[in-house]
């Protein structure tokens, strides 16, 4: 039988990329795994040579690592290196004046394993990594959400994971010491990602994970959990789900006050109602 005039037959795709689209959606997460591996390592070494050739500082990594120690040794948040700001605080010896990290507690065990400040290079960098797990799942559910082929979601979602390892500021922060802010660059995408996908149980966890972080990131939970009242709770009637976030809510508001106002405590008065308007607020 004829072709109709004018009829072009599709063009076949090339057998490279036929084959690169096959392994792409079998080995995807093999292929994100190895590149995290990867990610980890390299940035774990380069984290601990820059310590090894003298390049960390007092501030702030000297000053995470005795207060970690001291706090497993029986001694929360204590430590000494003030570097000329002793007199602005009413407890010089504690940490607790610069900023409210409680996680420092949970981090505190594992310097019985290894008293090591290196400790915290490994572990910062291997949270911080593992948040490209988190970018990648919440990539992949929202880009398969929008009905897009599963070749173009899978590509789209590395190009995300990609961006997000290759991203210039995470690799500074990755070689500045160590925050134990940057651990919330870890947590913060599984924890939308839960919130996207309904699963609250794993949600309140991570939002615990980082209110303890620091004094600010309250206010960050607060604002994921309105955003589950607001588009899940109402609309779907989720009454669990809905008095359990807005539980979460409340104890994020409250602690963001609390923390806060037990760091501006630390400050004298001469400066803390200047630093910190939120102490007229609690006190």
């Amino acid at each position: 039988m004829d072709d109709p005039a004018g009829y072009r037959p599709m063009r076949r795709p090339s057998k490279m990329v036929t084959l690169v689209k096959s392994w792409l959606a079998q080995r995807d997460k093999a292929f994100v795994l190895g590149l995290l591996m990867l990610f980890i390592l390299f940035f774990a070494w380069r984290a601990m040579m820059r310590h090894a050739m003298l390049q960390s500082m007092a501030y702030d990594l000297g000053v995470y690592d005795q207060s970690i120690w001291n706090t497993s040794q029986g001694r929360p948040f204590e430590f000494s290196i003030w570097r000329g700001y002793k007199d602005w605080f009413v407890e010089p010896g504690r940490t607790l004046g610069e900023h409210v990290e409680l996680i420092l507690v949970l981090i505190a065990p594992l310097y019985w394993l290894w008293s090591d400040v290196r400790v915290l290079l490994i572990l910062q960098t291997v949270v911080v990594g593992v948040g490209a797990l988190g970018i990648w799942r919440l990539a992949t559910t929202v880009f398969s959400d929008v009905g897009s082929s599963a070749a173009a979601y899978r590509w789209a979602a590395l190009v995300v994971f990609l961006a997000y390892l290759l991203n210039p500021a995470l690799e500074s922060l990755l070689l500045d010491d160590f925050h134990s802010v940057a651990l919330a660059a870890g947590m913060l995408p599984w924890a939308i990602y839960f919130m996207i996908a309904r699963h609250y149980s794993a949600l309140m966890l991570l939002s615990a994970g980082l209110i303890v972080t620091r004094e600010d990131m309250p206010f960050l939970v607060a604002g994921m959990g309105f955003y589950v009242l607001v588009f899940h709770g109402m609309r779907h009637a989720d009454k669990r789900a809905f008095k359990g976030i807005s539980a979460m809510d409340s104890v994020s508001l409250i602690s963001s006050i609390m923390l806060t106002s037990r760091k501006t405590c630390c400050f004298k008065d001469s400066i803390s109602s200047s630093v910190h308007p939120v102490t007229l607020l609690t006190t």
